[in-house]
């Protein structure tokens, strides 16, 4: 089966009219794509699967919002959870519950920014997939917990982009574990801050983009990776303070595969309201086509706390 890179035609701004493509099931009993093996989920757990999805046409590139029947009759707590993704195309799959409630099935998404602005709560994730790739698997820190809110509605985004040179379906699947809310916990959610607007030019010999964000709320951040995609060099992440001490969060050359499955930070970083997160990130020398926002990426992402919904930060906007 054969690639062909010169195809991709990425579609910032997607179909502005919802389309209804197929209905989601809340159970382990969906009808699976050929191939995506997906393990057992543990006992107890609850396994969400959307239907298979597309297909989609080479070149192309799509992002999915699919919407669950019924709203959520309490508060869901996640203590970890294990998320899965179909190989061919796959960029990465988001388990959400959403304020925003509409008729169950799966839609084309509008722009990559008004999906993930609308009001969530991050439930579970997985980066895309590789070839033999397990999934991805989390488990909270001690007194840590995602939540599902009360009323709202499970919504699964998947992001796809057909390299190849035949039509591609896909499908993802999540297994989430519950556990009662203790006084003490703290509830977390998923934040990613990034910038959609830069573009290189083969020609040019700037491989440089760099994405900012204040703070506009203390939080405490307690799992950090770069953002990059498969042209990706060199990515630094650096926290300047509202007093004006600056430090480094991290700094490491770029892997195709990272995409998937980053290198993390797993400490907490206090963060004040007016403290500045500074994303540089260098391409690699040679490129073969023009890059821009989302086909290539410059961000930073992972967990926080205390939350009450997603953080999302595009161009120093907060969401």
């Amino acid at each position: 089966m054969g690639t062909s890179l010169a195809l991709l035609r990425p579609k910032h701004i997607l179909a502005a009219v919802p389309l209804l493509l197929a209905t989601p099931i809340l159970a382990s009993g969906q009808e699976r794509l050929p191939g995506f093996n997906v393990p057992a989920p543990q006992p107890g757990a609850m396994e969400i699967v959307t239907p298979i999805l597309g297909e989609i046409k080479p070149g192309e590139e799509v992002m999915y919002c699919t919407y669950l029947d019924g709203d959520l009759p309490n508060d869901i707590y996640v203590a970890s959870y294990r998320a899965f993704q179909s190989r061919e195309g796959a960029h990465h799959a988001i388990l959400y519950s959403v304020k925003n409630r509409r008729e169950p099935g799966t839609y084309v998404c509008g722009s990559a920014e008004e999906s993930m602005a609308e009001e969530t709560t991050f439930l579970a994730a997985t980066g895309g997939a590789t070839e033999n790739d397990p999934g991805t698997s989390v488990s909270l820190p001690e007194g840590v917990l995602f939540r599902a809110v009360k009323g709202r509605q499970f919504m699964i985004q998947t992001h796809w982009v057909n390299y190849f040179d035949k039509p591609i379906q896909g499908q993802a699947a999540f297994q989430i574990m519950q556990r009662e809310k203790q006084p003490t916990d703290k509830l977390a959610d998923n934040y990613f801050l990034s910038t959609a607007q830069f573009r290189l030019d083969p020609n040019d010999s700037n491989r440089t983009v760099q994405a900012r964000c204040t703070m506009r709320e203390d939080a405490t951040f307690f799992l950090t990776s770069g953002h990059m995609h498969e042209y990706g060099k060199h990515i630094k992440v650096t926290l300047n303070r509202s007093t004006g001490e600056s430090m480094k969060i991290l700094e490491h050359s770029w892997n195709k595969h990272f995409t998937a499955v980053p290198p993390s930070i797993k400490q907490e970083i206090e963060l004040k309201k007016g403290d500045e997160f500074i994303v540089d990130c260098t391409y690699k020398d040679k490129l073969d086509k023009v890059l821009t926002f989302p086909a290539e990426m410059c961000g930073v992402t992972g967990f926080y706390y205390p939350a009450q919904k997603s953080m999302i930060c595009f161009d120093n906007v907060m969401q």
